[in-house]
């Protein structure tokens, strides 16, 4: 059969989970330029699959984040029997989808949130920066002045240079007014393009600091391999990993995890 690829699109989308609301309306919109949301690449995938059909009626999407909600089969075996798809299913979360005329819609997107408490954010950034720029001054200045010392130096100053392209980006919609309060939790309901394009220019550089650390590993061991260096460089990406993994997954995808890798980076 033919596939007309014109008529398909993938869009990126790098939404956190303190942005349920935005996310949603970021798919509304796409759906009211005529694509119609089918899901995304793949589980883990941040590219989101649409398709052209300019025929198609508003729908009314259902959003769940899976371990929020301990009745989350019961509500979704009720959802299908009110004509609902699952178009979207990950670890993270599940969107249903009910095909409606739009006078039965409107008003009725149902968004089941994940919202921040800005004190407690504030404060657990703050702490975390605080750790971060002092381990790095500390290192510095009292450990051995050598290439292994200076990748981490480096990657460290990388990773907290990366962190704040993500928070000033978050800082400066919040100031515009794009969220709002919640049962005492803060949510953003809109993106600014100057958002857009921070986090964006962030995703490039999580990717440019990786690649980049990778060939200087790559070249320490290929012109000064020893046995502790090699040990030393193992225990570094282990850190980088499994701890840069481990509280992406804990934190929902959020950039947070940048500043606990720079944390165990130079405090390990």
């Amino acid at each position: 059969m033919y596939k007309d690829v014109k008529r398909n699109k993938l869009v990126y989308s790098n939404y956190q989970f303190y942005e349920t609301k935005a996310f949603m309306k970021f798919i509304e919109k796409r759906e009211s330029m005529g694509f119609r949301f089918d899901g995304t690449l793949s589980g883990f995938s941040k590219f989101l699959k649409f398709h052209s059909d300019n025929n198609s009626l508003p729908s009314h999407y259902t959003f769940y984040w899976k371990r929020r909600d301990k009745n989350l089969d019961k509500k979704i075996e009720k959802l299908k029997e009110n004509n609902h798809d699952i178009v979207c299913e990950n670890r993270q979360f599940l969107i249903c989808r009910e095909n409606a005329a739009p006078q039965k819609i409107e008003g009725k997107n149902l968004t089941h949130t994940i919202g921040i408490s800005l004190k407690k954010a504030i404060a657990y950034v703050a702490i975390l920066l605080f750790i971060s720029v002092i381990s790095l001054i500390l290192r510095t200045h009292f450990l051995p002045d050598d290439y292994l010392n200076h990748l981490i130096l480096v990657l460290s100053t990388a990773l907290i240079i990366n962190f704040l392209v993500y928070f000033i980006a978050d800082t400066y919609d919040y100031y515009l007014g794009h969220g709002e309060l919640l049962e005492g939790k803060f949510h953003f309901i809109k993106r600014s393009p100057l958002k857009n394009t921070l986090f964006l220019f962030g995703d490039i550089l999580k990717v440019v600091i990786l690649v980049s650390s990778i060939g200087f590993t790559m070249a320490i061991l290929l012109t000064m391999y020893t046995p502790i260096m090699m040990v030393n460089l193992i225990k570094m990406w282990l850190v980088y990993f499994i701890i840069g993994w481990g509280y992406k997954l804990r934190f929902r995808q959020s950039y947070i995890y940048l500043l606990w890798v720079t944390v165990f980076l130079l405090v390990f």
